[in-house]
């Protein structure tokens, strides 16, 4: 009886992690996507407010992918700052509560693609503020191919002592170069 009782417990344990692992439901474009399409624009005007660098920014936000447990992520490609950012729902917050305009600034995960990306696995170690080479290049390629393109100008900052608050002006282009990008990321 003993032997079985462990029996089971070890056989629980290994197949644990299989259970926990949720299975990709749909994938759909962020335009066909009830809460992407809504929010797409002023998540992406907030992560350039906080984290913007040049006057025109260029993202590549891949295909949504709902999970079996209900929940829904995209990964967005930012030429500019060479990182990907993953877009999970509902997770932003301001001081009011949740707000979707907050979900790609407050990202829980942001790589930069020239620092956060190690060649191998054993590299990643635990960490989950690292990714592997091919994990880039999938996530990367899925954005180019599959995503749709957006530009965010970043307002102009004023020298003058009035601050006049300046409007973002977003874009969407449906056509990718994805061949010009390739050929830039293959490093």
């Amino acid at each position: 009886m003993n032997r079985r009782f462990s029996w089971l417990v070890v056989f629980i344990l290994l197949s644990a992690p299989a259970w926990a692992q949720q299975q990709i439901v749909r994938r759909t474009s962020v335009l066909e996507h009830p809460y992407y399409r809504r929010n797409v624009i002023p998540a992406l005007r907030e992560l350039v407010a906080s984290r913007g660098k040049t006057r025109r920014n260029h993202f590549f936000v891949g295909p949504v992918e709902e999970l079996d447990g209900g929940h829904s992520s995209a990964f967005v490609f930012w030429k500019e700052n060479n990182a990907l950012v993953l877009w999970e729902s509902q997770r932003g917050f301001s001081g009011s509560g949740p707000d979707a305009r907050y979900d790609l600034s407050q990202s829980r995960r942001y790589w930069r693609l020239n620092k956060d990306v190690v060649p191998t696995l054993d590299d990643v170690g635990g960490s989950s503020f690292l990714i592997t080479k091919r994990m880039a290049r999938t996530w990367l390629w899925d954005c180019l191919r599959y995503g749709s393109r957006y530009t965010i100008n970043r307002p102009a900052r004023s020298n003058s002592v009035k601050n006049r608050p300046g409007r973002a002006r977003a874009q969407f282009s449906g056509n990718l170069n994805i061949r010009h990008l390739k050929r830039n990321f293959d490093g």
